[in-house]
């Protein structure tokens, strides 16, 4: 595992137990559906959550604004097939 390989799985740890702090159950880690991977997958009451970290190191500016339009296209792609898999409906959840 190289150098940023490694800041981003600290960053994805962080990340998980910041949303668990918050009261959320991860449910998955790193998973890939098609060519799109979602970092976590947690549960917030009856709300499922897709989670991208973006763990930075001295870049400035907000994390959320290095997600381009076609990364937060392919991210709503990847939840409506993570639902269909597993019979999620969208609307309800």
């Amino acid at each position: 595992m190289n150098a940023r390989q490694q800041l981003g799985a600290f960053g994805e740890r962080i990340a998980a137990h910041h949303l668990e702090a918050a009261g959320m159950t991860i449910l998955e880690r790193n998973v890939r559906i098609a060519r799109t991977e979602v970092d976590v997958i947690a549960r917030d009451g009856a709300d499922l959550v897709f989670v991208e970290v973006r763990t930075r190191r001295n870049a400035p500016g907000l994390a959320a604004e290095s997600i381009i339009p076609a990364k937060l296209q392919r991210i709503w792609g990847f939840a409506l097939a993570y639902c269909e898999r597993g019979g999620h409906d969208p609307d309800t959840i």
